[in-house]
C-alpha cells in the first residue's frame, strides 16, 4: 500500500468512527435486555471444526488473485481503534480467488463472553446454509458499529467479496447494531434481518433511504415485547414507502407472515410472528434457554437468505 493510500484509508477510518458514535449510542439506548447465553452443545454432539488463527490484512481488495483467503473456517483476531476483536469467518468450499462472493454479517445478543461469536455460530448454525448456498458468514464479537465497519475493512481486504451483496442478520441487541449499521451506513448493507430485536430508531433511520428488512419474532418473547416488535414492522415499511393496511397471513401452523409490498425501491418487509414462541432464532436446534420454546415449522436461516439473496446495493 502506497503512504497516499494509508494516509487516505487513515482519514476514511477516522471519519467512519467519528460518525458513528451516535449509532453506538443509540443501539445502548434501544438495544433489547440481556439475553441468555445459548446452552452448551449437548452431550455426544459433534465438536466444532478446527480453527485456524490468521493474521488481519490492511484494507484491500481481496478479490486480486494474490489475496491469501481459502476456505474453511476461520478465527480472525481484528484490530481495531480501541483494541482488538475476535471474528469467527465461515467461507463456503465454492470459494474461488478472484470470484466474489456474498456475505452475512451474523450478530450475537447480549452474550459478552469470549466464546461468544464460536456459541453464536453454533445456535444459530447459519454457517451450513453459507455452505449449501455459496455465501460468507462473519460471526463478530459484536462491540458497536465502528468495529463492524473495520470488521468489514478486513475481510474484504482477504477474501473477494460481492460488495454489493453484504447483509446483516442480528439477533435481540445483534439486531439492533443490524439496524444501526442499515441505517447509518446505508452504503454498506443490502438489507437486514431481526430476530427477536426488530426495532426502528427514528433519530437514526429517519433520513436514511428505504432499506429491505426481514424479522422473526416470538409472541411469547419475555425479554422483547412482541408489540414493540411489530410496531416497529410497520414503521420500517411506512420509512419504506410501502402499501398500507397489510394484513398477516397465516404460513404454518401458529406461524403468520406480513409481507409489505409496493415499496419504493424494492425494499419490501417481511414479519413472521411465531405464536408461543420466547426469545429465540426461529428453527435452531437448541433452545435460546429452558424456558422459551423454539419453532421447528420455519428456519430463519433459509428463510432470511431467500429473502437476502436476490437484493443488492441500491445504485
Amino acid at each position: 500500500m502506497s503512504a497516499t493510500m494509508r494516509i487516505e484509508w487513515r482519514i476514511e477510518r477516522t471519519a467512519r468512527l467519528l460518525a458513528t458514535l451516535a449509532a453506538s449510542a443509540l443501539l445502548a439506548a434501544t438495544s433489547c435486555g440481556d439475553d441468555a447465553p445459548p446452552p452448551a452443545p449437548a452431550a455426544g454432539s459433534t465438536t466444532a471444526p478446527p480453527v485456524a488463527t490468521i493474521a488481519a490484512a490492511p484494507p484491500a481488495d481481496g478479490c486480486a488473485q494474490d489475496a491469501p483467503g481459502r476456505p474453511g473456517r476461520a478465527m480472525w483476531r481484528v484490530p481495531i481503534d480501541f483494541g482488538e476483536s475476535d471474528v469467527l469467518v465461515d467461507v463456503p468450499a465454492a470459494y474461488r480467488a478472484g470470484v466474489p462472493l456474498p456475505l452475512v454479517l451474523n450478530l450475537h445478543g447480549g452474550q459478552t463472553t469470549a466464546d461468544a461469536p464460536r456459541d453464536h455460530a453454533r445456535y444459530t448454525g447459519l454457517a451450513a446454509v453459507g455452505e449449501a448456498h455459496g455465501f460468507i458468514v462473519v460471526t463478530p464479537a459484536t462491540v458497536g458499529v465502528a468495529m463492524l465497519h473495520a470488521t468489514l475493512d478486513r475481510v474484504q481486504a482477504q477474501w473477494c467479496i460481492d460488495r454489493e451483496r453484504v447483509y446483516a442478520a442480528g439477533l435481540s441487541r445483534g439486531a439492533g447494531l443490524a439496524m444501526s449499521l442499515g441505517c447509518t451506513t446505508p452504503r454498506r448493507v443490502a438489507a437486514i434481518a431481526a430476530v427477536a430485536g426488530l426495532r426502528y430508531t427514528a433519530l437514526a433511520c429517519d433520513d436514511t433511504p428505504p432499506l429491505p428488512v426481514i424479522a422473526f419474532h416470538g409472541a411469547a418473547d419475555r425479554i422483547a415485547p412482541f408489540e414493540a416488535a411489530l410496531e416497529s414492522a410497520q414503521r420500517w415499511a411506512a420509512h419504506n414507502g410501502c402499501a398500507p393496511n397489510t394484513r398477516p397471513e397465516p404460513l404454518v401452523g401458529p406461524v403468520t407472515v406480513t409481507r409489505y409490498a409496493a415499496c419504493a425501491g424494492g425494499a419490501a418487509v417481511e414479519f413472521y410472528a411465531i405464536e408461543g414462541d420466547g426469545h429465540t432464532w426461529a428453527g435452531a436446534a437448541q433452545p435460546g434457554s429452558a424456558a422459551d420454546e423454539t419453532t421447528q415449522l420455519i428456519t430463519a436461516n433459509e428463510l432470511l437468505w431467500a429473502f437476502f439473496a436476490p437484493r443488492r446495493l441500491a445504485r
